[in-house]
């Protein structure tokens, strides 16, 4: 099986932009409040609307939720190819840091597009594990790069492309921005991924908390021992809650995936529960 796909590659050369210059203006939250409200509230028709006439302005948070929405298929049919558009285009707008973690993993799930998934990844590369970084620079040594990816054997390349979806979705799904008046109260938390076991391990620095998401590669059915209980932390249980729906999400890992002992560290907003702001987070595979 070919995976890396002539029309992935041509795709992913465009992807360099990327590193342009940025000209990003001043966001408009209220735009974002008022199409948030709408979805929230079932109003898909209105939200629509309102976005398509506000994405006319190229306002990059614009192009990230709307992105989102076509990625999640919230109040529209989902549609990765129109999300992934969306996605650059916030990119190239100075939201580069939002947008590739959505980028890397709507390429990864289902290995859609291996070598874009792993170009995007490459940008972080003190994220992946070192057998998923080839020697050649991503931007500066492009065709290097995808010369290297097509010598690697289809075991790596899609044990890697899962590792890096199932890392980046993690990171995507649980750094959510939320928009409300006042600050968050960020809390790092450690990741670690065991992929062939369905393992996702989770460690609040500051509560010294440990969760793990767990969903059997043989079963695929949610363990549900290691769920926190209802009286436990809901931070917790979000955590939990939030691997058990990527795992599935990318399904069961290739055969012969490594045990990459690799450590993240990511910013979460323990707030998440507060009732006075909006959130916008789908929760459902």
């Amino acid at each position: 099986m070919n995976l890396l796909r002539p029309r992935g590659l041509a795709t992913l050369l465009i992807n360099i932009a990327w590193l342009a210059p940025s000209h990003a203006g001043v966001r408009e939250t209220a735009d974002i409040n008022r199409i948030l409200r709408s979805v929230s509230d079932g109003r898909c028709e209105e939200a629509i609307q309102y976005l398509a006439e506000r994405l006319q302005s190229k306002q990059p948070e614009l192009q990230l939720l709307a992105g989102s929405m076509y990625d999640q298929g919230s109040c529209v049919e989902r549609n990765w190819e129109k999300a992934t558009q969306l996605y650059q285009q916030a990119a190239l707008g100075g939201m580069g840091d939002d947008a590739l973690p959505r980028l890397v993993s709507i390429y990864a799930v289902g290995y859609r597009d291996p070598a874009a998934a792993l170009w995007w990844a490459a940008q972080r590369p003190a994220m992946l594990p070192k057998d998923c970084l080839p020697a050649a620079d991503p931007t500066k040594q492009a065709s290097a790069f995808l010369d290297e990816l097509r010598g690697w054997p289809e075991s790596r390349l899609k044990g890697c492309t899962y590792y890096a979806g199932v890392l980046f979705r993690l990171k995507y799904r649980s750094s959510v921005r939320l928009i409300r008046r006042g600050a968050s109260d960020e809390v790092p938390v450690n990741i670690k991924i065991d992929a062939a076991n369905g393992l996702i391990e989770w460690y609040s620095v500051i509560d010294m908390k440990t969760v793990v998401s767990h969903l059997p590669p043989d079963s695929r059915e949610i363990d549900m021992s290691t769920a926190p209980s209802e009286d436990e932390d809901p931070f917790l249980r979000y955590l939990w809650a939030t691997g058990v729906i990527v795992l599935k999400e990318f399904g069961a890992p290739p055969a012969q995936i490594p045990s990459w002992d690799t450590k993240n560290t990511i910013h979460i907003a323990r707030a998440i529960y507060s009732p006075n702001m909006l959130e916008f987070i789908t929760v459902s595979p």
